[in-house]
């Protein structure tokens, strides 16, 4: 039998470990306890996409949240904050966990991170530290790794990987 430790998500939007300090004690004790991890922002930034990304691990694209509001025909206006639950497509992180499923939890972290790389490849190619040719040697780079690795994961990533334009 797996034990559970109780877990509180303390979600303040906008706050940046900058904003802790004396004004904020305990959630400053929190943090120097080792209780704390940084959250990267999701696009589009409004909160019920946030949300739906913390709670399920996914991106907007795949959870289907993807916005504050939704059109309402018959009313002819934007109705903001009606997102039910059940319109998240997605298994809860907190549900994978209790499951046991730490590989898929784990296995979606990674290939997040080699996403989240080939972004900063690309914005740095965009910001003119990174040549063109440095950046296309560096995503040949990142590929060849991959290619290497025999987890299914990386091999779906590579499989599903789209070249990107420059």
């Amino acid at each position: 039998m797996r034990i559970v430790h109780p877990t509180a998500v303390i979600d303040i939007v906008g706050l940046t470990g900058a904003m802790l300090g004396t004004s904020t004690p305990n959630l400053e004790a929190l943090r120097r306890a080792g209780s704390s991890a940084p959250v990267r922002a999701v696009l589009p930034a409004v909160t019920c996409s946030a949300q739906a990304t913390y709670i399920t691990g996914r991106l907007p694209r795949d959870h289907g949240i993807v916005g504050n509001g939704w059109y309402v025909r018959d009313l002819e206006q934007v109705m903001f904050w009606r997102q039910a639950d059940r319109l998240v497509q997605g298994e809860k992180v907190w549900d994978a966990y209790l499951d046991g499923q730490i590989d898929v939890i784990r296995n979606y972290c990674e290939t997040d991170v080699l996403n989240t790389y080939l972004i900063y490849l690309r914005f740095e190619m965009m910001r003119g530290r990174l040549l063109p040719q440095e950046y296309r040697d560096e995503v040949q780079r990142a590929r060849d790794v991959l290619s290497q690795q025999a987890k299914p994961h990386f091999q779906e990533f590579l499989a599903a990987w789209q070249e990107p334009h420059c």
